[in-house]
């Protein structure tokens, strides 16, 4: 089974949400005032995360410093001032692997200009890039179905990816497609695939990033 978007239509739009990291770890971080001492800051200009990891585990998000102060393996950020806050184990500065420490964000892209559950998308993919989606399954479907996408395709005439892939992690992130007709609002978007990000290449004019099915081991 495979969808195939059939050439260019101009009413359909692709919507691609890839939810990329930042290490945290290796920068300088400064310590709160007191009385909240036992968290530490950078400054985090890409906006509130998604989420924040330690480890590989994910720490919890607190609406207020001194909340994030309570307990560690917390995090808090103020986005007056840009700053990400942690409370790792220990209430020391973060150091070089101690803990290894992201924190995400959503980077959404699209082949029209769009809104999508209150969000602006970059129209950054080529209008004509839709790739097919294909499904398949083995004869007694002994290891469930899995899903073919196709790379997305980023324009990069500008050369403004080759800062982002040096500033962030794109490798093995989680990734959802979306599809729909423009303008006719959140419920007419359909998601077609939802994976892991894979392969990455990229030229003077294009960016390219393969994809893997979400079942497959990523590290």
């Amino acid at each position: 089974m495979a969808f195939e978007p059939n050439g260019y239509d101009p009413n359909l739009v692709m919507l691609v949400d890839i939810e990329i990291a930042r290490r945290l770890d290796t920068l300088a971080w400064t310590q709160a005032a007191a009385p909240n001492t036992a968290c530490w800051y950078v400054s985090h200009p890409e906006g509130e995360p998604s989420k924040v990891e330690g480890d590989g585990a994910a720490y919890t998000q607190n609406s207020s410093l001194a909340s994030c102060q309570a307990g560690t393996r917390r995090w808090f950020y103020d986005a007056t001032l840009e700053r990400l806050y942690v409370h790792i184990t220990g209430g020391g500065s973060p150091t070089i692997a101690n803990p290894y420490l992201l924190s995400f964000h959503v980077r959404r892209l699209a082949t029209d200009v769009e809104e999508y559950g209150g969000h602006l998308y970059l129209p950054i993919l080529p209008a004509d890039s839709i790739p097919s989606v294909s499904s398949s399954t083995g004869r007694f479907h002994e290891n469930g179905t899995s899903l073919s996408f196709g790379t997305i395709k980023i324009l990069n005439g500008d050369g403004r990816f080759d800062t982002l892939f040096d500033a962030f992690i794109w490798e093995a992130k989680r990734v959802t497609v979306r599809l729909g007709e423009k303008g006719k609002g959140d419920a007419n978007y359909m998601v077609i695939f939802d994976g892991w990000t894979g392969d990455i290449s990229w030229n003077d004019d294009f960016v390219e990033i393969g994809t893997e099915d979400l079942r497959t081991l990523v590290l």
